[in-house]
Parts: C-alpha cells; structure tokens; sequence
C-alpha cells in the first residue's frame, strides 16, 4: 500500500509547488480569485503533510486504498485547474486582457462549465457539448484545423466554482483518511512496534551446488585480485574490487566462488565476510566491524557482541590484521558513507590485501573500487537453461516430461537469464510436473506469484525502494512503453519534465540536469542498460514498473475483450488493426471513409466507464496512428477533444496537418512528437498551446518553415529539429520565447523584429549558437542589448559576417564584435568575417575567456598582428585561417606576464596566410608545452619557422616538446624545415612542397622520403622506425648531417638498427654510403633498390635476416657479397639489370665452398629475363612457388621464346604453383613442355600480345586457373577453336 500513497503524494506536491510561482499569485489576486485559491492552497498543504507522514507505513485495512485513491483523483484535479490558471495568464500575457472573446462555436468555451471532477454543471451544457462533437465531426468531408480557436477564454464564475468543488474533494478526502489514521494510530499502540529492515543475510559458504556459467568472470577477479593491480591506489596496502550488477544476477553466489577458490584461499592468510544489507542511509560500521571481526576469529565474540565502544572494536580488528595479507568480502553494500570509517583499521594489513565489495549500483562501484569492476550480467542461453532446469525438474528427469520443456523454454525466454529469476519461477515449477501448472505459471505475471522475501521480485523491490522518492516515480512512468522498448534520452528526460516529475535541488540548476542526474542514478543501480546510444529495460524492471503504478499506466494490447482500466492516466497504443478499432471505440481517433463524405459512427462501443479526458500521456508507437489510414479508410485524425487533460502525446509519421484537428484544446500539452511527418506546415493553432515545452519535428522534411505565430510559446524549451534547418532564427520575434534552450541560429536583419536584440532575454540558451550576418547591427549599442555575457549556458559561440562587400569602418567592426562580449563559461568560440583593425578587450581577458578551450578566427582581413592569445589559460585548439593581413607571428602573439604561453594548447592550425613571412620571438620564453598536433598549410611566403627543441637541462626554455604530429604543406617559401623530428615523441610527420623536399611521410614508424633532406632529419630520434623509402635523393650525401646541432653523423645509423624495410628508389647514393647505412640494417627485412645509377657492387653480408631483395634498374650492378643470404631469402626481384644474374651465380658458387648441398627457401621469383632458368640458382630453387617473367609496369622487348634448354630447366621446378608471363609483347609462343608441369595450379598471360594460342600438346591437367587478356586472339583461341585445351581447367578469368 506505500506505493499508492507514495503515488499521491507525488501529485499533491506537484498541484501546491505551482503556488510559489509568484506570477500566477499576482494572476490570481488580479482575476479576484485569491480568497479561493488561499483555501485550496491551505487544503492542498494539510494533505501534503499526511501523505508524508504516511509514505513509510503499511496500511493493513482493505478500506484504506479507495480513500487514497480518491486524494489521489482530487489531486490530479487541483492540478489540472492549477495548470489551467496558468495557461489562462500565459494566454493573457500574448493575447492581452482585452482580447476579443471566442464565439460560442468553441467546444472548449462549451466546456468551460464543465466540471473537471466528472460532471456537468448542467444538463443544458451537457447537451451543447454532445451537440457541437457531433456538429464538427459531420461537417466536413476534411476537418478544418482552425475549426477550434486558440485554446480555451477565462470565465471566473466557472473557475471559482471549480476551485470550490475541488477543494470540498480535497477537505473530505483528507478527512476520510485523517479517520482511519487515528484508528490504526490506536490499534498500534496497543501492539508491540516492529521495524521494517532489509532482513537479507549471506555467508561465505556457497549456496548453489553449482555454480553456472560464470567461469570468465571468476577467473578475471582472481586474476585481478592475484595480480599486482592498484598498488599505487588511494589505499597504500589494499584494492578493492567492485562486482556490480541487478539485483538477483548471481553476485553473492560469484562472490562466494571466489572466496573459496583455492588459489585465493592459499594466497591470503586471513579471509572474511561480512553483509552490509540494510536500506539505511550510511554504513553500521559497529555491526559491520564485530561481523569481519568474528569471521576472522570466532574467539571472544560474544564479547565483542555485547560492546558498544566503536574504539575498542576497531583497535581489536586492526590487531588482528596486522601485518597480514587479508581478503575481506563486503556482500550487498547499498552505500557508501562512513566508509573511512569502516576501512580505518584495514589500513594496519599488509601490502597486497584486497577488499571485494558487491553492489547494485555502479556509482558504489565508482566510489569504492581502486580496481576495474566486474559486471555481470544475464547468464548466456545454454547456462541458464541448464540453471533452470537444476531448480524446475529437481528430483525428477527431463527425459520423464518432453511436454514441459517447450514451455519452459518460452518461461526462460521471459526471464532474461536472471538466476534468481530462474530459481523463484523454478521453484513454483517443481511443486507440480503437469502442463496445466506449468501453462499456468507461464501466462502469470511474476508479480502476481507467492514469493518468498528472498526472491526475485522482493528483490528488485528492494532496489526501488533504496531510490529517492522523485527518481522513483520517473522510472514507474516508464511503464506506459512497451517491453523491448528503445528509450532516447532526451524523450525520458523532457517527458519526465511534461509531467513535472523533476525536482531542482539548487538555484541555478535546470529542469534537464536535474533529468540528466535521476537517468544516472537509474543507469547506475542497472534499471536501465545502454543499447548502441539508447536504454533498455529489463523485462523484469519493467514488470517492477507496471506493479508499482497501480494501473495509472496501460499498454493497449490487441485484444478487443479487453478494457483499460478505470484509473488510467497514462496510454500507449501500439499500432496494429485491432488497436485501431479500440482506439475508435474509446473516440481517441476519428476516421473518415473514402466512400462517403460521412463519417462512420464514433459512439464508444464499450460500457468501460474510463473517462478520456483523465489522460496524461497518449503514445502511439511503432509507426503511427496515421499508419492506419488504409483497408477503406482514407483520413484518421485525433479526437483531441476526448483528451484535453494530455501532458504527452506521440504522435509521428503525420501526414498532413488536418489530422491534428482540434489540437488548440490539448491547453496543457507540454510534449508534442510530430516526428518523421510529411505535412509541409503546422496548423497554426499549435501556436495556442501555451504550456508547450517540447516539440518534436525531426526529419519532417517538406516542413519548410514554421508558423510565426510559434513565438507566442513562450515556454517552448526544446524545438527537435534536423540540424541545418535553423527554424526559429529566421522567426519575427523570437526573443518571446525567453525559455528556450537552443537556438542554432540567429540571422540579424535590419527589420525590427530580427534585430540583435531579440536575443536579450533569451538567457536560458545552452549549447550552440550562431549569430549571423552581423553586417546589419548598426552600432555598438545595439550589439550589447544582445547580453550574450548573461548567456551562462551557451558552450559554442559563432559570430560572423556574412556580405563580403560589407565595407563599414574598422570601428564600427569593433564596436559590434566589443559589445558581443560572450558569457564567461564559454568553451568554443568562432568569430568569421572581422574587417576590424583591433582586437575587443575581452578576446584576450583571461577573465572573459578563462574557460575557452577551442578558437576559430577565419576570413579576417584588417590586423596586421596576432592578439596574445597564450595567455589564455585553457585553450586547447587553435585554428586561425585566412588572416589575410598578418606578416608576422612574434612576442605579440605568445603574450607577457606569462612565464609560460599556450599552458594547454594542444592543437594548433595556420591556413591560407597569404601575407605571412616569419615566425620568431621565441626567446626566453616556455611555448607550447602540451601541443600535440601542428598544422602549417597553404602559407606561400612563408620563409621563417622557429627551430624545434625539447627542453634542455637547467633550462625552462623549450618549443614543442610532446609534439606528435606536424603537418606543413605548400608552403615553397619555407626552403628549409627545421630539424625533424626534434624529440622520439614527434611519430607523425607531413611534409609537401617545402623548398627540395617534394614530400616527407613519417607514420607508424614508416619514412618515407622524397627529395633531397638537405640536412634536417634528425635520426637519433628515429630509433623505432620499422620502414625507410628514399625516393629521387637528388643529394644522398645530406642524410649525414643533422641540421648543425652538433650531433655525431653516426647517429643515423644507429637510428637503422631496427629498421625492417628500406626503399631507395631513384637516387645518387653512393656505393660507400649505401654499404656503410645496410652494415647498421641489422633487422632488416626488406630492402627495394631501383634507378640508383652509382650503384655497382652490393654488399649483403650484415642482412642476416633479409627476405625480399628487389633489384630494379641498376645498369651498373655487377659485384654482389654476402652468400649467407640465399639462406633465409623468400622473394627476389630483379628487372632490368643484366649485371645481377652473373654476380648472383658467382655468389652460389661462392657459398658452396662454405657450405655445401644447401636448397634455396626462395618461394617467389620475378625477373625481366630468361637466362637465370639456365643459370646454378635453377637448380636450387626447390622451394619455388611462383615465378614471373617479363614485368610489372614496363615491356620486356628482348623475349620472345623460351630456348628448348630452358623449357626443360622450367619443368625441373616440380614445386612450380603459379606461373606469370606478363608484359612480354614480343613473345610468341608458351612453353611447348607447359603440359609437363604436373604441379601447376595457376597460369597467367598478361599483357603478351604475341601470343596467339597455347601449345599443341595443351596444358597441365593440374592447372586450375587460366587468366588472360579480355578480347585478345588468345582469348578468341580459347573461346573458339582451342577450347578443348581448356575443358579440364576450372576457373578462366580475365586482367
């Protein structure tokens, strides 16, 4: 019963927390209202107080229930008509009091003197109402949206009648239960008082006969408790390790594995365990204390039982840890105050000691742990079944009762892999073995079951119930979606907002932080679990859910027989025929046939007294309620009348506005989902509702604009828009609208209404903001009435100037960008298009700015100068691009007073510098201490650049010292980069255009170099580089030196030691220093020389490890060394070098002197001629599976038939798979001996016009892949007359 009065509770302090609000106060007494709702204010007040005093107790008597629930009605009451004041100020405060009244056409005039407890004042009204339905839902063939006008006119008579009734509900209900009160007050006192305590007690002894399925996560705490983890904690001898998960998930049990797992228990001298079960708000540090005492050692506890003096028990526990390695489990810790406390004498244990604490809740988890946490969650299918099947069939065999497992398994399916879930449901199960019993259980709510207090929904309850009041009733609400549903966080926390279920805690807070943090404690004790950017309850969570709202909240299901419940006060309606009927027989909507002008008959066919207009929420969900618009029905629109209570409503996939017919009467909407809606306008009585905080009209793409009527919702928080759309900023008036919270943008224009100061009041803007054409301010002045600095939410800030001709003066440039001083809290700031000569004082104010961590200035064109921007104290990213007049980058720029500049810059951008020259002035001076990233691009005349340098002993001075990426392009004027990289931490570097370097690419350790380096690598600090490519290194002799810095040209090839791939392709290097850069190669791996013309001789012998060697275009190579090589060579290249094959043969020879009888491992060959197949090497290839002859890129003229030696030499490499001729135009015919080649999988003939056919005797009968050139004559061959040279070879495919 503590949920129905908890429930009521709720909406009594929501009706009575409206009074505070001084503005419907002063309404009140100005509308001679006020002796009437001091009354209800004084009534509402009494009430709140008892149900506070009652929200704890348990109500026993069977009376009590109505009672509440009547208070309840009365309450939902007081807040209707409390809202309905309002909306009648708010009305008032657009309209003006003297507004022309409505006619009487209206039906929410006619309901004005309708009684919102239920009845009608009279029955004349009565009849009118009734009169004017039928009259608007049979008047036209399509509904005309303005049919109702804007909302509901003020009729005091009607009001003050009202407030009278619902006060006389309020004093009688109250009263009512005031009765019962007293009576269980007396029948208390004559019983002995109890205490309602969490009665959950664990032990260290393992309860389940087997543990199921959790074998990972076990073997990762011991791991984690075995290991060295968290020495360096807060805790200087012990970690502590959080397992973390739902309530019934197995943590006790996991944690009770652990404790007795033999390699903990031989690793720690002293265990124990003790529970910290209670709902308390701090920790029983006496109670826990004599427990981990006691466990330790049982002797003297009865002693210790009966002591009261904390001091005494601590000191007693620190003895008996001292010195020792422990292992203490804290089971079921819900939280985590006094928790020094609790740990003070820990601190006398050994170093290694570690503390294992389970919880429900992640933000404990967060709080404690010193370790990474353990999250469990459901157990996986086939463990679970195995779990369910221990617990359901105990005593019995599953072989015994084949019909009882599908229904088990559809039951297993509804528990989500909850062990305890499995265990409750399991145990009801075994109690009977039949179908019918088990059936029965099956279709049962779990809620609805005789549970034990152990077990899974007394469980769960408990984690409800350790919730704060108003995060609780924000989690039942989520009832009214469906199971499975995927709920975003803005739709949790603004319909959390449209039913005032937030509570603000501090002044300056807002309604969606206060949000944010209720979703964070839910998410936190696991109510919710994130789902790809998304949250999902858990089945049983939402059955939790649905118990405790007590039928406030209904899911329509598909099931025409039955009704929703009397006390519904919040609907969702998935979408299906059989709900379209329900909705139609409840008048939510109207449908209109294609056939007949007519309109089919709306009278309810159902006798369920639910009255409609009680409705808070309306959801439709799946697609739409509009999606039902087929099977002879053209047009289906909402009957807003039947529910002009509604909070929310969702309504998505619209598609045209007619079918929000009647909206204006929903006067106290605050939620409006027209999502994904084809209309290409709104109607324009949505700018009626006053109360509107959200709406929702996200990818409604043939909306173009919106009405301008929408600045009249004065307390729309949130428009839900695609980005780019800037709705509102193109809006007259906008700065009506004083509680938005966004607004993308803000186009200023001459006219009155879209002047810079319709920005003024609008101080609630979070996020971003783009103000834009501020060419069209006309003065200083006017840009201050903006008041951006009283903009505290705002994070992002745009300013720009958008008329390129915009010719004004400097000044006047200024004047504008001083007044638009932006709030202090600002993050990014963009400012674009500045034609001023100076600077505002509050660019560089590390007051104005302390908190700016990113800077755009773009396109400006009057300084000459940088502003001192390093003294902004938290700038982390700098882009300046197109600062047309700076020429000079210096001491202006790092700023003074400083002994450092740019503290926590860590990216930093020049782009499009047309002008600059030079960048100096970096004397005496600590720059850029944290920058990471430095980008210098498309600066033509830039010919000075600061010398790089980390920091120097005994100095303080130092320039990019943890600088990880440089990027400098198309700069020709820079003839020189500095010496690169200064520092190991430099990994990535980009180079393109600067003086003789065409392009330098240094990226996972790879190098890559074009060009001519001139001096400036510094390769001490390319010791980890895995990859070099020297490519047209027009002077090699320059990879010696180091930029005059002093440093031994050694270095360089120290740097090469664990060098893996080396490339030199089109250089002048010299036999001495390419011999003296591979003697240090001593990794290496790879190495590619091509078009390297001084190259004659090659020596191999330090590339112990080499195993691709590609030679390409080196005329003059004729001497190689270093036999040791075609020992661990696996690929070899060799193209357009005749020198290569004799010296190879001279090495072979060479080796066999030293060692004998040895076969190449060579599984790759690539040459540009035939001569080798004859050569010493042919008959060592045993290894060999791929050979190619000819070319990749250039025609190899000189082939054109295999010699009969060599076509026999070519047969004689039986481990042959794949065979390529490729790029040989002069050659004529294939090998006759092709089909000879027993072992051949693969041949390709690529790019061999020549050849017109294949051999005579054919091909391998082992060949399996032909490839060949599209529409050549060998193809026509193939297809054609030759085809049955083909017929056994599986795949033919073409280059």
């Amino acid at each position: 019963m503590e949920v129905v009065i908890g429930a009521a509770g709720w909406f009594a302090q929501f009706a009575f927390d409206k009074f505070v609000d001084s503005k419907l106060d002063e309404w009140a007494a100005q509308s001679c209202l006020a002796d009437e709702v001091k009354i209800m204010r004084d009534y509402l007040h009494t009430s709140q107080a008892m149900l506070d005093a009652l929200g704890d107790r348990s109500i026993g008597n069977d009376r009590f229930p109505p009672l509440l629930v009547e208070l309840k009605s009365a309450s939902y009451d007081a807040d209707d008509l409390i809202d309905e004041l309002d909306y009648y100020r708010l009305k008032e405060m657009v309209e003006g009091a003297g507004g022309e009244m409505r006619t009487v056409q209206s039906i929410s005039f006619l309901r004005l003197a309708t009684n919102r407890t239920g009845k009608f004042v009279s029955s004349q009204f009565s009849r009118a109402v009734r009169f004017v339905d039928r009259l608007l839902l049979h008047n036209t063939s399509e509904p005309n949206p303005e049919a109702f006008p804007s909302g509901k006119s003020f009729d005091k008579d009607a009001v003050s009648a009202r407030i009278k009734t619902v006060s006389d509900r309020l004093k009688k209900a109250m009263k009512s239960v005031d009765t019962v009160v007293q009576l269980q007050r007396f029948v208390a006192s004559t019983e002995r008082p109890t205490k309602t305590v969490n009665a959950r007690e664990t032990s260290s002894l393992l309860t389940e006969p087997k543990v199921f399925g959790r074998d990972k996560e076990r073997e990762t705490a011991v791991e984690l408790l075995l290991s060295q983890y968290g020495k360096e904690t807060k805790y200087k001898n012990f970690s502590v390790l959080p397992i973390v998960g739902i309530g019934g998930v197995g943590k006790t049990t996991l944690a009770q594995a652990i404790y007795n797992d033999r390699r903990i228990v031989n690793a720690f001298e002293v265990r124990a365990w003790a529970c910290a079960s209670d709902t308390l708000n701090t920790l029983d540090v006496r109670k826990l204390t004599i427990d981990i005492t006691v466990s330790i050692d049982d002797e003297g506890s009865f002693n210790l039982a009966i002591l009261n003096n904390l001091d005494k028990l601590q000191t007693k526990l620190q003895e008996k840890l001292r010195g020792k390695k422990f292992l203490i489990v804290l089971d079921d810790v819900w939280v985590s105050s006094r928790w020094e406390l609790l740990i003070a004498p820990l601190l006398s244990g050994m170093a290694g000691s570690r503390i294992v604490v389970t919880t429900r809740d992640q933000n404990i988890a967060k709080k404690l742990g010193t370790m990474p946490d353990v999250k469990l969650r459901g157990l996986e299918n086939n463990f679970f079944w195995d779990f369910f099947i221990q617990n359901a069939f105990a005593g019995a065999r599953v072989e015994d009762n084949p019909s009882l497992v599908p229904i088990g398994q559809e039951i297993v399916a509804k528990l989500h892999g909850i062990p305890l879930a499995a265990k409750t449901v399991g145990r009801l199960l075994n109690k009977k073995l039949d179908e019918e019993h088990w059936l029965s259980i099956q279709n049962s709510n779990l809620w609805n079951l005789r549970q034990a207090p152990d077990d899974i929904m007394p469980v769960l309850m408990l984690s409800y119930q350790n919730l704060s009041v108003y995060v609780q009733r924000c989690f039942s609400y989520c009832s009214v979606f469906p199971k499975d549903h995927l709920f975003t966080k803005e739709e949790l926390i603004y319909t959390w907002m449209a039913h005032g279920f937030i509570e603000t805690r501090m002044v300056d807070q807002t309604p969606e932080l206060a949000a944010q943090e209720c979703l964070n404690e839910l998410l936190s004790g696991s109510f919710f679990q994130p789902a790809g950017g998304c949250y999902l309850m858990h089945d049983l969570l939402h059955d939790l859910a649905i118990s405790v709202c007590k039928d406030e909240c209904h899911v329509m299901n598909n099931d025409f027989s039955t009704g929703i419940p009397v006390s519904t006060r919040h609907l969702c309606v998935p979408c299906s025929i059989q709900t379209r009927e329900k909705c139609r027989s409840y008048s939510l909507v109207g449908f209109e046939s294609q056939q007949s002008p007519a309109v089919h008959s709306e009278q309810s066919s159902h006798n369920n007294p639910l009255e409609m207009d009680k409705l808070r929420t309306l959801i439709f969900t799946n697609f739409s309620v509009f999606g039902w618009g087929t099977n002879g029905f053209e047009n289906i629109y909402l009957k807003c009348a039947s529910f002009t209570n509604v909070r929310v409503l969702t309504s998505p996939y619209t598609k045209k506005q007619e079918q929000l017919f009647g909206i204006n009467t929903l006067i106290h909407l605050r939620y409006l989902d027209l999502s994904y809606s084809s209309f290409d306008q709104l109607p324009e009585s949505i700018c009626g509702l006053y109360h509107l905080q959200v709406l929702n009209i996200h990818r409604c793409q043939n909306l173009l604009h919106l009405p301008k009527g929408i600045v009249n919702l004065t307390k729309l928080r949130h428009l839900i828009a695609d980005a780019g759309r800037h709705y509102l900023g193109r809006i007259p008036g906008v700065g009506k609208m004083t509680c938005l919270q966004e607004l993308d943008a803000f186009y200023v224009q001459k006219e009155s209404e879209f002047k810079i100061h319709e920005l003024k009041e609008l101080n609630e803007l979070g996020g971003s903001l783009r103000i834009c054409n501020l060419e069209n301010i006309e003065n200083g002045e006017d840009a201050h009435e903006a008041r951006l600095k009283n903009k505290k939410h705002l994070s992002e800030l745009w300013l720009s100037w958008d008329d390129h001709s915009y010719d004004a003066p400097s000044s006047l440039s200024l004047a504008i960008l001083e007044g638009l001083s932006p709030p202090p809290y600002l993050k990014r700031l963009d400012i674009i298009g500045y034609k001023g000569t100076f600077y505002p004082a509050w660019l560089v104010d590390n007051l104005s700015l302390s908190c700016l961590t990113s800077l755009l200035l773009r396109d400006w064109s009057g300084w000459d100068t940088l502003p001192p921007l390093g003294q902004l104290p938290h700038l982390k990213k700098l882009h300046m691009i197109s600062l047309l007049s700076i020429k000079r980058v210096g001491r202006d720029f790092y700023g003074t007073g400083h002994e450092t500049s740019f503290p926590r810059l860590k990216e930093l951008l020049f782009a499009t510098m047309q002008e600059w020259q030079e960048w100096d002035g970096i004397e005496r001076k600590r720059l850029f201490p944290r920058l990471k990233i430095l980008t210098v691009r498309d600066c033509p005349k830039l010919k000075k650049m600061p010398v790089f340098f980390p920091p120097q002993e005994n100095s303080n001075n130092s320039l990019f010292p943890l600088l990880t990426r440089l990027v400098i392009q198309r700069c020709p004027g820079l003839t020189q980069p500095p010496p690169l990289p200064h520092s190991s931490n430099l990994t990535t570097i980009t180079l393109h255009d600067i003086g003789s370097i065409s392009e330098m690419k240094l990226k996972n350790s790879n190098l890559y170099l074009h060009g001519s380096p001139q001096g400036f690598l510094q390769f001490r600090h390319l010791k980890n580089i895995t990859s070099f490519t020297l490519h047209i290194c027009a002077n090699p002799m320059s990879l010696r030196y180091n930029g005059g810095l002093g440093v031994h040209e050694n270095d360089m090839y120290h740097s090469l030691s664990s060098l893996g791939v080396l490339e030199i392709n089109n250089s002048s290097i010299t036999i001495e220093l390419l011999s003296a850069t591979l003697s240090k190669c001593f990794s290496l791996k790879t190495l590619s020389i091509s078009s390297c013309p001084n190259i004659s001789m090659l020596d191999l012998s330090p590339l112990k490890s080499l195993e691709k060697l590609s030679i390409q275009d080196c005329h003059l190579l004729g001497s190689l060394s270093g036999w040791q090589i075609q020992m661990n060579l696996k690929q070899l290249t060799v193209l357009r070098s005749p020198g290569f094959g004799p010296a190879w043969n001279k090495l072979i020879e060479e080796g066999k002197r030293w060692h004998t009888g040895s076969a190449s491992l060579l599984e790759e060959l690539y040459m540009s001629c035939t001569s080798f197949l004859t050569s010493p090497i042919c008959k060592k290839l045993t290894s060999l599976n791929q050979l190619t002859i000819g070319d990749i890129y250039n025609a190899v003229g000189q082939i054109t038939a295999l010699t009969n030696e060599q076509e026999k030499a070519l047969v004689h490499l039986t481990s042959l798979k794949t065979l390529v001729f490729r790029n040989c135009p002069n050659l004529q015919s294939l090998p006759v001996y092709l089909y000879k080649m027993s072992n051949l999988k693969e041949l390709h003939v690529i790019m061999c016009h020549g050849v017109s056919s294949l051999p005579d005797k054919g091909l391998p009968s082992s060949l399996e892949l032909l490839v060949i050139d599209r529409n050549s004559e060998l193809d026509n061959k193939c297809q054609g007359t030759e085809r049955y040279k083909i017929a056994h070879v599986k795949d033919l495919k073409y280059s």
